[in-house]
C-alpha cells in the first residue's frame, strides 16, 4: 500500500479521489485551505492539514513523510474569478504548483499528478481536440493552468515525474451546489431545485464535454498506477458534444419539470469558450482508460444526491 498527499482534498474531485485511495488501503493526507472546500468532505481516515499552498511558509506544515505521490488538485478553479482577480488566480494556481513541485524534489517525491484543464487550448476551431493542438488560452485561468504544466515540464528535467490531466466539464454527486461561479451542471441544478428562474450566461448553442466524477477518479488512478507515463499530458473527457441547451433539457427531464420552465439567456463573457470536446484517444491508447458513465445516468445519480442535500422530496 502507498502513501499519498491529495491537495484540495476537501473539494469536489479531491474528496472523491481521497476516498477511492483510502478504500484501497492507502494512507492519505489531505491539504486544503478551505476557501471553497468543506471539512465535511474530507473522508474519514485521512489526515488533514489546513494550509494555503500558494504561501511558501505552508510547505513547512506538510508532513515530512515518504509519500509515494502527490496529487495536486488545490486550485482557484473559477474562470469568472480568474478574470476578476488574475493575480490571485496566478498565485493560487501557478504559485502552489511551483512551490509544491520544488518541495517534492527536495523531499525525494517523484510522482506528481496535476489537475489541469481543457481551458489551456483556448478558442480552437477544430473539435474534438487532441493533446497536440496548440495551447493558446484566452482566460487568465487557462493561462495559469498552462503555466503550471510548463513549470512541471521543466521540473521533469530535474527528476520529477509529473503527469497533467486536462479535465473537461466534471460533474456528479459532491459538487458544490452553493458555488455559483463554477460547475455548469451544479449551478443549473441548484437553480432548478430551488424552483427559480434559470439564468444562462451565454448562448444555448455553446457545447461542452461532460465527464462524470467516477470516471475522472478512475483516470487519476490509472495514471497513479504508473511510475511514469508515456506522455506528460492527457485529456480526460468523453469525446461527446453536448450543448448547453441539451444539458438543461436533460436536467429538466430528470427533475420532471415542464418544458416551459423559465430559462433566460443572458450575455456571455469574452473569456467564455463557445465549445470544447476532448479527443481521448491518447489516454485510451497509452493507459487503457475510457469513460463509463453516460450523461443521463450520471445526471440521475447527481440529481438523487442533490435532492437529498437540498431537502427536496424525491419524485
Amino acid at each position: 500500500m502507498g502513501s499519498y498527499l491529495v491537495t484540495g482534498g476537501a473539494g469536489f474531485i479531491g474528496s472523491h479521489l481521497a476516498r477511492s485511495l483510502l478504500a484501497d488501503g492507502h494512507e492519505v493526507v489531505v491539504a486544503d485551505n478551505l476557501s471553497t472546500g468543506l471539512v465535511s468532505n474530507i473522508p474519514e481516515g485521512a489526515q488533514f492539514v489546513e494550509c494555503d499552498l500558494a504561501r511558501p511558509d505552508s510547505m513547512g506544515l506538510l508532513p515530512d513523510a515518504a509519500f509515494d505521490g502527490v496529487i495536486h488538485l488545490a486550485a482557484q478553479s473559477s474562470g469568472y474569478i480568474g478574470q476578476k482577480d488574475p493575480y490571485a488566480d496566478m498565485q493560487a494556481n501557478v504559485g502552489s504548483t511551483m512551490l509544491l513541485g520544488q518541495w517534492c524534489l527536495k523531499k525525494g517525491v517523484k510522482r506528481f499528478l496535476y489537475a489541469s484543464s481543457m481551458t489551456v487550448y483556448g478558442r480552437q476551431a477544430a473539435a474534438p481536440l487532441d493533446e497536440e493542438a496548440p495551447c493558446i488560452p484566452i482566460s487568465h485561468y487557462g493561462v495559469s493552468k498552462l503555466a503550471s504544466e510548463n513549470y512541471l515540464r521543466v521540473m521533469a528535467g530535474d527528476g520529477l515525474s509529473p503527469t497533467s490531466l486536462r479535465l473537461y466539464n466534471v460533474y456528479g454527486p459532491g459538487q458544490n451546489l452553493g458555488n455559483i461561479y463554477q460547475g455548469m451542471v451544479s449551478i443549473y441544478l441548484a437553480y432548478l431545485l430551488r424552483g427559480e428562474l434559470l439564468p444562462v450566461t451565454g448562448s444555448f448553442a455553446r457545447y461542452r464535454d461532460f465527464v462524470y466524477i467516477a470516471d475522472v477518479v478512475s483516470a487519476f488512478r490509472a495514471v497513479l498506477d504508473m511510475d511514469t507515463t508515456p506522455s506528460l499530458a492527457y485529456n480526460v473527457g468523453t469525446g461527446i458534444k453536448t450543448t448547453v441547451e441539451g444539458v438543461i433539457v436533460a436536467l429538466m427531464r430528470g427533475l420532471q419539470l415542464p418544458s416551459d420552465y423559465p430559462v433566460e439567456e443572458q450575455s456571455g463573457t469574452a473569456s467564455d469558450l463557445f465549445g470544447s470536446v476532448a479527443d481521448t484517444s491518447r489516454i485510451s491508447r497509452e493507459l487503457g482508460w475510457r469513460w463509463e458513465t453516460g450523461l443521463d445516468d450520471g445526471l440521475a445519480q447527481m440529481i438523487a444526491w442533490a435532492k437529498q442535500q437540498m431537502g427536496v422530496h424525491p419524485n
